[in-house]
């Protein structure tokens, strides 16, 4: 006849079973097996035993996250020596310095300048640091719009031009001058709509083009910096160019309304 299995005593026979310890039961094939049904003994089963180590899953969660705290602070050294000096005057050995790592932490990590350059424009606070600001205009408000593109450029305006002064000569910076020059200008399109309303083709282009320059990072540094205007007098030169731009194409829709 059949036996019934008496899990209990099975658990006396492994004394190691206790919390933190998962114990599963394999079936042995019993050589006795017939149709009359199996004779199920203590014997015939086996306990397998596995250790559930919470201190090692602390250990490597503790570890990703250093590794990853690390990674950062490489990073915002990286993203403050730019700010501060010419890129190409910018070593790993710096870098190192200005985070409080050795230079083979910086190599492990990034492996190049180059590497760690591309790592630090995917991270947020480059985007703050280089133009975070500007995207918070609302369309059309052309007087918020330039107030936050004035305070954009007063806090990187010098690192993007020394960047522009080095692209001739840093091919690495060739993709991430072009990224930033085509992010401007869909920032121009989308902040001054009004302006480019109703226009298309070359006509449109030549607008677009008109308030790009307007507004570029170029244009602040000759107000700026060559000619010494202050920040508000060269806020409200560059809103003025912006305005004549959408007065200009209002008169000119104008009067070809009235023809």
């Amino acid at each position: 006849m059949n036996r019934t299995l008496d899990v209990k005593a099975m658990a006396r026979r492994c004394p190691a079973i206790k919390p933190g310890i998962v114990a599963s039961l394999h079936r042995e094939t019993s050589p006795y097996e017939n149709s009359a049904g199996v004779i199920l003994t203590a014997s015939l089963f086996h306990c397998k035993l596995i250790t559930v180590n919470t201190q090692r899953a602390y250990t490597m969660r503790a570890r990703a996250a250093s590794t990853q705290a690390t990674r950062e602070r490489i990073i915002g050294a990286m993203l403050a020596l730019c700010v501060e000096r010419w890129y190409d005057e910018v070593t790993l050995r710096d870098i190192a310095a200005q985070s409080g790592v050795s230079l083979q932490t910086v190599i492990n990590h990034f492996a190049t300048k180059e590497g760690l350059l591309a790592a630090m424009l995917q991270d947020p606070r480059a985007q703050r640091e280089f133009g975070g600001q500007r995207s918070k205009a609302a369309p059309g408000d052309i007087p918020a719009a330039i107030d936050l593109l004035m305070g954009d450029y007063e806090h990187g305006g010098d690192a993007v031009i020394r960047f522009l002064a080095l692209e001739s000569r840093v091919p690495s910076l060739v993709p991430v001058l072009a990224f930033g020059r085509a992010g401007h200008r869909a920032w121009v399109e989308r902040t001054f709509p009004a302006a480019l309303a109703g226009l298309t083709g070359p006509e449109r282009e030549r607008r677009l083009l008109l308030l790009i320059c307007a507004t570029d990072v170029y244009t602040w540094q000759i107000l700026r910096r060559d000619r010494g205007l202050s920040r508000r007098e060269t806020t409200d030169a560059i809103r003025e160019m912006a305005e004549a731009l959408h007065t200009t194409h209002a008169a000119g829709h104008g009067g070809r309304g009235a023809q």
